[in-house]
């Protein structure tokens, strides 16, 4: 009977080093760099050492403009694409949830628009900067509010008709009356009053 003979695999004929100086290398990126020390046992961060080791020598990394441009809207319209579907799935079934909330952060007027669905607990819709709309004499009353979320409702429902079941928005007087003419425009929809808010400002 002839030996058996095994083909020694190429993993087993890496310096054994390099595991040490890739490690070393991924803690000097997060320290000089000031990223959060969790990034290295994010998933995406592992998924980018995956896929590294299917490419040749000959990869180049894209540049600065090239992230901060093309690949940013890319990433953008990937994301709102993945949020629409997933909001949308069984929609007609269990339904939409919409809610906002007007803010201020660092001086700059904003207002958000999310929404929830049973595949998707959350998902940021738009965040809208006022400023503009403010400088222009406008305010951040309930008509504009309202004017926000009806071409996002409009949207969601081109597939589903009448799929949006709820509004939330907490007990600001401009956003309580933006509900209501959201009733008013979609009367398939009830608003209420998102007590969660109320309990987190006096926490």
């Amino acid at each position: 009977m002839s030996p058996r003979l095994y083909q020694q695999k190429l993993v087993d004929v890496v310096d054994p080093q390099a595991e040490n100086q890739l490690t070393m290398a991924i803690a000097d990126l997060i320290h000089s760099c000031g990223l959060p020390f969790s990034l290295a046992s994010r998933h995406k961060f592992r998924r980018v050492l995956s896929l590294a080791k299917l490419v040749t020598k000959k990869y180049v990394p894209p540049g600065r403009n090239k992230v901060a441009g093309e690949l940013l809207d890319l990433n953008y319209d990937l994301y709102i694409k993945s949020t629409f579907e997933l909001l949308t799935k069984e929609a007609d079934v269990y339904g939409l949830t919409f809610f906002g909330e007007a803010a201020t952060v660092k001086k700059k007027p904003l207002i958000n628009i999310l929404a929830s669905s049973v595949h998707l607990p959350v998902g940021c819709i738009r965040i809208v900067d006022c400023t503009g709309h403010l400088q222009a004499d406008g305010k951040k009353d309930a008509a504009y509010i309202s004017q926000l979320f009806v071409p996002v409702i409009l949207e969601m429902e081109k597939s589903t008709p009448k799929c949006t079941d709820l509004v939330i928005f907490d007990g600001a007087s401009n956003v309580r009356k933006a509900g209501q003419l959201l009733e008013a425009k979609f009367p398939h929809i009830s608003v209420i009053h998102g007590a969660e808010h109320v309990i987190s400002l006096f926490y």
